[in-house]
């Protein structure tokens, strides 16, 4: 389709109105039990952040550490030159000048741990409620490379 072929819609009155839109997830009476709710706006996404926080008790069962060596571009050039390299500066300045990488570690905590969401303090032992799994990751952490380049 050319350009002087492209034909403008027909122009018509246009009838707007408010509609109202919400977002709602329902959470179980158990997690609000001694909750916090903090509200904010976030202008760098230009969203609304909910979060609820809350302590519960947690029986730790294992702490594991992943680690994962990998070969990465050395910094932002090499990145791009890996990327769009041949496109855009050929297959001669690329085997001239080949992408250098660096090796670095990326290392990964997991905590496994059982949760009483429904305690209270004032129980006996044995009247924590029900038990759930929790699987926490933290992480990945860069360790710094080896050498400087």
């Amino acid at each position: 389709m050319e350009p002087d072929d492209y034909v403008l819609p027909e122009l018509r009155a246009v009838d707007l109105e408010w509609q109202q839109f919400a977002a709602q997830q329902m959470v179980s009476h158990e997690v609000l039990v001694n909750t916090e709710l903090s509200i904010r706006h976030e202008i760098m996404y230009k969203a609304l952040v909910m979060q609820l926080r809350k302590y519960v008790l947690t029986d730790t069962l294992a702490r594991d550490t992943y680690s994962a060596d990998l070969e990465v571009p050395a910094n932002w050039w090499e990145h791009w030159k890996e990327q769009h390299g041949r496109k855009w500066l050929g297959p001669l300045f690329m085997d001239r000048w080949p992408v250098r990488t660096v090796n670095r570690r990326a290392v990964i905590e997991v905590k496994r741990c059982l949760t009483y969401p429904e305690a209270k303090l004032k129980r006996a032992p044995d009247g924590f409620g029900r038990v759930r799994i929790l699987e926490q990751t933290t992480g990945p952490y860069w360790e710094p490379p080896a050498e400087r380049i």
